[in-house]
Order: C-alpha cells, then structure tokens, then sequence
C-alpha cells in the first residue's frame, strides 16, 4: 500500500514511518528534521500558504495520508497562535479536502485533550470541553477533518511514552532526560492519562490500514495512571533511583498552561474494534525500553 506521513521528524510520526515500511510504501512529508530513514522524503512546510501541499500530494499520489504533524508546545501557542493555527487546524482541513477530492483514506491524530478535565470516562459521542489552546485546536481540526472526509479515522490519542528516532519526544524521554542530569524530576500526582506506547499506535495503525474505521476513536493505553505512578513505574523497570522524583500537586505550581486533572477515556470502541487486550504499562514498557 502506498502511504504518506507527515510530520514524519517527530516521535510518533518518525516510529510509524520506521514501522510501516516493513510492509509497505511509504514516503515522508518533513519539514524540518530528517527521521534517518532511507524513505523517499519531500521537505514541505505546511503552515505554508500557497499549493505546494496539494501539489505534493498529487504527485505521490499515496492511498492513505497518516497526518502526525502537529504544534503541541505551549510557548508558540502564547507567542505564535496563528503559526498554531495553520499546522494543527488548517493543514489537516486541506488533506482531508485532498482526500475527498481523490477518494483517498485519512488517518488524522487528534488528542484526549479534546475532552474536559473531570467526570465519567469520556467516550466518543460525549462532550467535549478542551481546557487549553492545544485541545481547543485538536477540536476544530476533527471538525474541519471529518466535515470534509466524514470517513476519515479520527484518533483521540492520549499522552505517549517511548524511544524517538531523531528530535521528537515523549514523556518517558523527558523523564530519563531530568534523571540522567541527576534530577530533580517534577511529576504531578494529579494528571490522569492513559498513557500508552508509541510501538501499541504503530501496532493500531497497521491494523487500521486492514480494518478500517470511520469516524472518531478514542486511544489509549490499558492503564488510567498520573504522571508520578508511571514515573515510579519507568524507574523501576530500569533501576533508577525514585528519590530523584519531586511529586507536587498541580495545585501547588503556577502552570502557564494549566493540564486537565484527569483525562480518562472509555476504550471500550477500541477493544470492539481492535479485538486485542489493551497493553499493560509493563508490556508497553519492556517493548520500548528492553533490559536485554
């Protein structure tokens, strides 16, 4: 199958494109990071206007877009909320008018962050209620994705955990970062995610490019933990001394983006559909951190 990837120089993006290309096609849409993969790659800048993107897109004509490229950093959205807007907003929206004009499949990550901060594990046909500018911008891309391309496969993602190829990163990156500087390492008590390993998106995705789905999805790990329970639990798996970690509540902490205390996601569409067991931390941890 041919597939493109965008946003291929990031964590998520970089590790599916090293993973699917076992089995199928693929080429890279980057922009400013090269992954190291000898995959056919085209440089496009995609907060640029213009019709280099859909140019682009008809010449590699792939059967399915996998849109990974996205702006999650707090300070661009303070500074720079229109250079935001373009990546996480308006690129999808084009791709996924691309795609209806050619009858082409969509993969769109989106995240949980789409959803409010307290109550009942949210699923996917209930409200929305995004308490930072990065959700508020994932909510309008699945709106503008699916208005377009109402049988794209929209991907509500919680937070990831594992190994980058090039620049991008991930929670547990961060952690062992902090630890290996000799610490302090700051987690929070009381954000609740259900974190996954980037390796289980991999594994979702290839069998998404079989089986898909149309519409949104909730993903997610099989674990509801905070940060300072999978800090613990990182730690231990490769012997590394706790007492590095600095547990605060967030409520003792002046956050310039505030996080959603608890971002709990129902899966129950995941495992109808998937038909696997959810992966446990400890899975998720031995396949991306291996002691052997």
């Amino acid at each position: 199958m041919d597939l493109l990837i965008t946003g291929a120089g990031g964590l998520l993006g970089g590790r599916l494109a090293q993973h699917l290309a076992e089995r199928h096609r693929v080429t890279l849409l980057t922009h400013l990071s090269d992954p190291g993969l000898e995959l056919e790659s085209r440089p496009c800048d995609l907060r640029a206007g213009g019709d280099r993107l859909e140019v682009l897109l008809d010449e590699m004509a792939p059967e399915v877009v996998i849109h990974c490229a996205a702006e999650s950093r707090p300070a661009v959205f303070a500074e720079d909320p229109h250079s935001a807007r373009l990546l996480n907003v308006d690129a999808p929206v084009r791709i996924a008018a691309w795609c209806r004009r050619r009858d082409r499949r969509l993969i769109h990550f989106s995240s949980d962050t789409v959803y409010p901060g307290e109550g009942p594990a949210r699923h996917e046909g209930g409200p929305t209620g995004p308490e930072n500018a990065y959700g508020h911008s994932k909510l309008e891309s699945e709106r503008g994705v699916l208005k377009h391309l109402p049988h794209a496969t929209v991907m509500r993602m919680s937070l990831l955990y594992g190994k980058p190829l090039a620049r991008g990163n991930s929670f547990s990156g961060w952690l062992l970062e902090r630890a290996a500087a000799g610490g302090p390492v700051p987690v929070f008590r009381d954000n609740l995610r259900r974190m996954l390993a980037v390796s289980q998106v991999c594994d979702v995705v290839e069998a998404l490019l079989e089986n898909p789905h149309q519409g949104i999805m909730n993903l997610g790990g099989g674990e509801l933990l905070s940060r300072e329970q999978f800090a613990r639990r990182l730690f231990q798996h490769l012997g590394l001394d706790q007492g590095l970690l600095d547990v605060r509540s967030q409520r003792e902490v002046h956050l310039a983006v505030p996080l959603p205390r608890d971002l709990e996601m129902n899966l129950e569409c995941l495992q109808a559909w998937w038909g696997h067991p959810l992966p446990s931390v400890s899975d998720g941890l031995i396949r991306e951190y291996p002691l052997s």
